[in-house]
């Protein structure tokens, strides 16, 4: 999904997040492969963009780990308040919970 304000691609699933590992790990090879092959300058004009692609992919591996941690530590706690018999809870976009006042912070 596209993420309008600042135009990057978030992963939603862990199919796609299998996905960009597999991309991070591709461009890897292929810059250790470019290191051993290409003249030095060459190696570096080149690997830059590379390399930011790599550090963009982190980023949103990142930033879905960190949601996704979020999203079942939020579920766990209302799931508990649930059980000791208070009404469900429910988690906003942030990962806080909020059920009749209970607020969990996100991991």
């Amino acid at each position: 999904m596209m993420d309008s304000n600042t135009k990057v691609l978030r992963i939603e699933n862990d199919i796609q997040l299998e996905i960009t590992r597999k991309k991070i790990l591709a461009i890897q090879e292929l810059l250790l492969e470019l290191k051993q092959t290409v003249p030095y300058q060459q190696y570096l004009e080149t690997s830059e963009a590379f390399l930011a692609d790599i550090k963009r992919m982190e980023e949103e591996i990142y930033h879905y780990l960190k949601t996704t941690l979020n999203y079942f530590s939020c579920n766990l706690a209302t799931i508990s308040y649930y059980e000791s018999g208070n009404s469900p809870g429910h988690c906003n976009s942030s990962g806080h919970c909020n059920s009749s006042g209970m607020r969990v912070s996100p991991l």
